[in-house]
């Protein structure tokens, strides 16, 4: 009877031990490879022999395969794009090194900025630490003063920075996150030998590291002499969450150059991605080319484009779970092919935590606790920026809710913070028209301010009741969340946890208990 040589059997026995192996993997909390590892010890011929080896060997390959391919899906609706969230603050920071580059750059950041949005630009040169650093210092200045006098005319704040550092990225990347940056340029020298590559040691630095969107510029020409925008999206594009960001500025850009946009779209989400791009304002002259594949559209997009054309090309980090090999070698080949043309590869921003870009964990509520929404937080945002992001994705389906939500959490953490715990800030208020209260948990470290206290909290707790709740209601809640920090053993756990959800889960325990 045994081993089965029938393949119908064969693969219904592999398919049924790699669900088993996924089903008791999640319920009992055991990595589902030691389940499949132990059920390959059990069945293959050292075991009960139910499959050969290479049968065996199949069954390891196949896990691998289903867990690869499921996982990779679960993060994708996990990292899925969101609702475009009302922009408050523009600040872009530009990498300058040389005069040609400082001035495009200039013009693209003005071209690419949104006037109705407050915000300034910070021209940036990185000084490397040296035996003549005062000499190199004043050329970096020299280099700022060109890019504020090609700017005088332009009514836009701009903040010129020169920093001296050991590494170049390194000293990019830090002054990033003092400038609280929201978009970085950075640029190219502008040779199109073939021996000049885009991604020297420091951007390549840059698209690993940096913690915001990063554009990599490849500035020919001077923007406003465009002919044509070409924008196209390659698998899985849809689903960053910068996609609305980028959509808007690609279009804002082909409006302010009067360049009409050509779109590059293939697959089973061509129309939901041009629905998507027609319903982001502002309006542009916009073509779209639709294919039935990804290589199709590119040889499309290598045959229509010109010298004097501007390639948008989104791109993803090699540390996202959309990222796929087959994109690397792509600025290289249209670099190569179009040495005169104007390239910008734009990267999402880079989240700290390694699910920091995961959907918000919701706990129900019960009679002694509020419901429990938590939320992980990126490492670059200052004291009101960590409220913002919390409110915005604890809140995610209650926009209305989170606008109203934003002034009382700041009064409250700027008047009256309440430590419930080193590390741990509990902020409140009423707001809202919910049943019952919210408790929000923002978990993340920062090396940035939190308002006035002298610590920035690794832990935000902040708790929302309804507008019509007594005050005595509210502060039964307060006195609720409170008794659950007096316990030292959850505080500890609390703080040595490395996400929201882990603490939701103490919550959670907690509360049952």
């Amino acid at each position: 009877m045994f081993p089965i040589t029938d393949n119908v059997l064969i693969f219904t026995v592999i398919m049924s031990v790699i669900l088993f192996s996924l089903l008791v993997g999640a319920k009992l909390k055991i990595p589902d490879l030691v389940l499949l590892l132990i059920a390959g010890a059990f069945l293959g011929e050292h075991g009960f022999n139910v499959l050969e080896r290479s049968s065996a060997i199949t069954l390891f390959g196949e896990g691998s395969w289903v867990t690869d391919r499921y996982g990779r899906r679960m993060a994708m609706k996990a990292t899925a794009s969101k609702p475009v969230t009302k922009i408050t603050e523009q600040r872009m920071v530009l990498t300058v090194s040389n005069p040609v580059t400082a001035a495009r750059l200039t013009d693209l950041a003005f071209l690419m900025r949104d006037n109705s949005v407050p915000g300034a630009i910070f021209p940036l040169t990185i000084v490397r630490e040296q035996t003549d650093t005062e000499e190199a210092v004043s050329r970096g200045e020299k280099l700022l003063a060109q890019c504020m006098a090609h700017a005088s005319s332009a009514d836009v704040s701009m903040e010129p920075h020169v920093r001296v550092d050991l590494n170049v990225s390194d000293g990019i990347i830090r002054a990033i996150r003092e400038l609280r940056g929201s978009t970085v340029f950075a640029g190219w020298g502008g040779d199109h030998n073939r021996g000049s590559r885009i991604f020297g040691t420091v951007n390549q630095n840059l698209t690993q590291n940096c913690p915001s969107r990063l554009i990599l510029c490849r500035i020919m020409r001077p923007p406003n002499t465009t002919r044509t925008l070409r924008f196209p999206f390659p698998p899985l594009a849809e689903r960053r969450e910068d996609l609305g960001t980028l959509i808007r500025e690609t279009k804002l850009l082909s409006k302010q150059i009067g360049a009409p946009l050509h779109v590059y779209l293939s697959g089973q989400t061509a129309g939901e991605l041009e629905a998507r791009i027609e319903k982001t304002s502002p309006g542009c002259d916009t073509k779209y080319i639709v294919k039935d594949t990804w290589t199709e559209a590119r040889k499309e997009m290598f045959h229509d484009a010109h010298e004097d054309d501007l390639i948008v090309l989104p791109q993803i980090r090699r540390n996202s779970v959309l990222w796929t090999p087959t994109l690397d070698r792509l600025p290289e080949l249209i670099a190569r092919h179009f040495p005169y043309s104007n390239l910008m590869i734009v990267y999402p921003a880079l989240s700290s935590s390694p699910i920091g870009d995961s959907a918000p964990i919701v706990l129900p509520a019960t009679k002694q606790f509020p419901a429990v929404h938590g939320v992980d937080l990126p490492f670059e945002l200052d004291g009101p920026e960590r409220i913002q992001e919390l409110l915005d994705k604890g809140l995610a389906e209650d926009h209305e809710m989170a606008d109203d939500a934003y002034p009382l959490l700041l009064d409250s953490a700027k008047l009256n913070p309440i430590e419930l715990a080193p590390g741990v800030v509990l902020i409140h208020g009423h707001c809202g028209q919910k049943e019952n209260s919210i408790l929000l948990i923002g978990h993340g470290a920062s090396d940035l301010p939190f308002l006035s206290l002298p610590h920035t909290p690794k832990v935000i707790v902040a708790l929302l009741s309804p507008k019509g709740d007594a005050p005595e209601i509210h502060l039964r809640a307060l006195a609720a969340v409170a008794r659950r920090f007096r316990d030292q053993d959850v505080t500890q756990a609390i703080k040595e946890a490395e996400s929201a959800a882990a603490i939701c889960t103490i919550l959670s325990h907690e509360t049952n208990g």
